[in-house]
């Protein structure tokens, strides 16, 4: 039987979601279900990075792709595909775009700061909404998306670093409120803090950094994400009624919720944003 050339290939769509503790490999179908995963530990090394990711690109079973997108954890310059810096990753104006594609070998590989990629994924159950994402891990990143699509004018916005008090000075928000910040004041990680006293301490902090950017970017909806929002359930309610106290008259209150993927929304991020830049 002939097939006709014109006929599109079952292609799969690669993301690497790049921590700065360990690495994940996702292969998605074009249907945007994850068929393959591969998991390793980062080397804090850039060259050893790269010689671990093809070491470990060789194990997919998957090697067929259309395109593939990059999550990275830090600065980049999307002109240069460069990765300026990072909070976790000691890497310093590297091409990481380039250096990517030569190790996997798919020349239509783009680069995305991490959090962005995770807002974009969780965003899409409010294609119709302004929606700000925080995920608050490691570090604290977040995102802004409007209509389902990230907001240009917002790529570069680092809502972790707004400064707030411990009760003796000013510091970055994610130096107070990240879950390291969290496990080194609590000896716990978040997800093994059950105390409802603990969580208040927690949230009158994450209140503050919530409050201060729903002034700014008004929001219709809050999703907060990472290690600290997989433990949603446990504080949800507590945050809402906070953020409703502390927020001026002025400033509109936003529905606050978890991210329903804590854990892949960087990964599954990749995959959205392939489909979108495929079709635009």
């Amino acid at each position: 039987m002939l097939v006709s050339c014109h006929a599109k290939l079952n292609l799969m769509i690669l993301g690497v979601d790049i921590g700065g503790t360990k690495t994940l490999l996702g292969v998605f179908n074009d249907g945007g279900e994850v068929v393959e995963t591969l998991k390793f530990p980062t080397p804090k090394d850039y060259d050893d990075f790269l010689a671990t990711l093809k070491d470990n690109f060789q194990k997919l079973k998957n090697k067929t792709f259309e395109t593939a997108v990059a999550a990275v954890p830090g600065m980049i310059d999307r002109g240069r595909g460069t990765f300026l810096r990072g909070g976790n990753l000691s890497w310093h104006d590297v091409a990481i775009t380039k250096d990517l594609q030569d190790v996997v070998g798919i020349t239509t590989l783009r680069t995305e700061n991490d959090a962005k990629l995770a807002g974009l994924y969780e965003a899409q159950s409010y294609p119709e909404s302004l929606v700000l994402y925080i995920t608050i891990s490691t570090g604290i990143g977040t995102a802004v998306v409007k209509n389902a699509r990230l907001d240009s004018a917002m790529l570069d916005s680092e809502g972790g670093h707004i400064l707030l008090s411990d009760g003796k000075q000013m510091l970055p928000w994610e130096k107070v409120g990240s879950g390291q910040a969290i496990k080194k004041k609590y000896g716990k990680l978040a997800c093994d803090i059950d105390d409802p006293k603990v969580w208040g301490e927690i949230t009158d902090t994450m209140a503050l950094g919530v409050v201060d950017l729903c002034a700014v970017i008004e929001p219709d909806v809050v999703i907060i994400g990472g290690g600290v929002g997989s433990s949603f359930q446990k504080y949800g309610e507590m945050l809402t009624k906070k953020v409703a106290k502390l927020k001026p008259e002025i400033v509109k209150m936003p529905s606050i919720v978890g991210a329903k993927d804590a854990e892949m929304a960087s990964l599954r991020g990749c995959y959205v944003y392939a489909k979108a830049t495929t079709e635009d």
